[in-house]
């Protein structure tokens, strides 16, 4: 006999169980989750903001006070590693898998599409009795069937391609004022990009927090990735540093909404039982000639400065070890089967993962890691040897440098 809950649940999500299915999952988990007691989820990527782009990494000139404070109050992995560009960082932290295996490898030609027979992190959430949404950069597909709608999120506002001046985007887009998608329906919407994606983030999370019904907010910003466009006020602290400052503008914009969002939290009560976790995209852009946290390389390079990123984890109520430097080896790979371990989620039955879960690394029930590698390769180029090999503190370059960055 199906529970009435059930049975509502079935018809209101219509073909979700088939789709559900296809991916792998099976029927019992798609429909029978309760969410009762589970942790909402924020998850904050930058675009093109290096490690040294915070004053809480060593930055003697950009002011970032509200990620500081975030910084503060969280779990730090010091040796995180994503791609050195955005799209195979985005397709491995949604998918949970190498870029090669996941074959969204590379910016553009065809090569920004996450395979569809592969469930996403949304699609776990949603199958699991979350309610999501995504505001911001996607960049895993631009038609049917690899749009964000199509790959978990409920709600979806958007930009096209690789950013919101691109030939995909909507023409005459100039980080004000803008034209996003909305659930594929193009819609404008006033103000600076940037305020777009936090201040419509924040209502959604607003009535999902009314409606008591958990959430995955990934929130993907365009900034600070060029054109290095931003309102006057946020750039003219940094004017001495000419065309510097409009990058330390478009961060400061950032670290002003971060804490927005994070008061959001504390005002609607639900701060004390959601991850927050922020991290980057790539390596350092703009600001590696003033401060690079000591690394070589930046965007695109194999080198340290290409591709080891910041990431934050708070979660108050989750007796995680806030305030405190973890340096074990870890990847972007690692952060979905970590939410599925920290939230309970259902993952699909057949669901196999390059990462693996921090959970109690986080936690500090475990101290260190299992023996692992780590292979950062991306792009066109994918012959044998290009890109990097991690163990521990060594590093294979191109095949050709070995170094202990210890």
């Amino acid at each position: 006999m199906i529970n009435r809950r059930v049975f509502l649940r079935r018809i209101g999500l219509g073909m979700v169980g088939s789709v559900a299915a296809s991916l792998g999952f099976e029927e019992s988990l798609v429909w029978g989750g309760e969410s009762k007691d589970r942790p909402n989820v924020i998850l904050v990527m930058t675009d093109d903001q290096g490690y040294g782009d915070f004053s809480c990494h060593g930055n003697l000139v950009l002011k970032t006070p509200n990620l500081d404070i975030l910084h503060s109050q969280s779990v730090r992995l010091t040796d995180f590693h994503v791609a050195p560009m955005c799209t195979p960082t985005r397709g491995q932290l949604m998918s949970g898998l190498d870029a090669l295996r996941n074959k969204a490898r590379h910016v553009c030609g065809g090569l920004d599409m996450l395979r569809t027979d592969i469930p996403t992190m949304a699609d776990i959430f949603k199958t699991s009795g979350y309610r999501t949404g995504i505001f911001g950069k996607w960049h895993l597909g631009d038609n049917y069937p690899y749009l964000p709608q199509n790959r978990g999120f409920e709600e979806a506002l958007y930009h096209k391609s690789w950013g919101i001046t691109s030939a995909g985007a909507y023409w005459g887009n100039d980080y004000f004022d803008d034209v996003f998608y909305h659930n594929g329906k193009l819609k404008k919407y006033e103000g600076y990009c940037n305020d777009v994606w936090f201040e419509q983030a924040s209502k959604w999370i607003k009535e999902r927090a009314k409606k008591k019904e958990p959430f995955f907010c990934y929130l993907p910003t365009n900034t600070p990735h060029g054109p290095l466009l931003v309102p006057d006020k946020y750039a003219e602290p940094y004017k001495q540093y000419g065309s510097r400052a409009n990058f330390f503008g478009m961060i400061a914009n950032i670290d002003e909404t971060m804490g927005k969002l994070m008061q959001t939290l504390d005002e609607i009560g639900i701060a004390e039982d959601t991850i927050v976790i922020f991290l980057t995209d790539n390596g350092g852009t703009g600001g590696i000639k003033i401060f690079n946290a000591g690394m070589r390389g930046k965007k695109r390079s194999s080198y340290d400065g290409g591709h080891r990123a910041a990431c934050f984890v708070r979660w108050p109520r989750g007796r995680l070890l806030h305030g405190s430097d973890i340096d074990e080896l870890t990847t972007c790979q690692d952060v979905l089967p970590t939410l599925v371990d920290l939230c309970r989620l259902k993952a699909p039955a057949n669901a196999k993962f390059d990462g693996i879960s921090l959970a109690s690394l986080l936690r500090g029930t475990e101290k260190t890691l299992s023996d692992r590698m780590i292979v950062i390769k991306y792009g066109i180029d994918i012959s044998k040897w290009k890109g990097m090999v991690m163990w521990k503190k060594w590093r294979l370059v191109n095949g050709t440098e070995l170094y202990n960055i210890t």
